[in-house]
């Protein structure tokens, strides 16, 4: 039963990884990423509840996300201005991993993640503080 609950936190920790600026008006995505890639490494913390999501970036594209007890770690690329792709292990066997693809804004901050895939509307959507 506790692992049936941890699968949509392993999702959500998906969906947090890989982003892009969304802010940006270069012409070249790469150009683009290159520059969220480097703004987002560092910690950040979800702004809502105590029990809230934690990620850490990395400069060489790692990364990490918590939850309580529970730590995965993966690695992010950003795909285009606009859009990333996280890679996040599977929180009961690390030999299995899921991708995800996200859109992503950082605004000074703050950093908005939004996976159109998710069906739950409250998790389609997380905002982060930098921590």
């Amino acid at each position: 039963m506790k692992r049936l609950s941890l699968i949509p936190l392993g999702f959500v920790c998906l969906m947090l990884a890989a982003c892009t600026q969304t802010t940006s008006s270069s012409p070249s995505g790469s150009a683009a990423s290159s520059g969220l890639k480097e703004q987002i490494v560092g910690k950040w913390q979800e702004t809502k509840g105590d029990d809230a999501e934690k990620m850490e970036f990395g400069k060489d594209g790692s990364m990490t996300v918590s939850m309580g007890p529970i730590r995965m770690k993966g690695k992010f690329k950003v795909e285009n201005e606009g859009t990333g792709i996280a890679e996040m292990e599977d929180p009961f066997d690390p030999a299995k991993t899921k991708a995800v693809k996200l859109k992503a804004s950082l605004v000074k901050d703050e950093l908005t993640l939004t996976n159109e895939e998710e069906k739950d509307e409250t998790k389609k959507v997380k905002k982060f503080k930098r921590a």
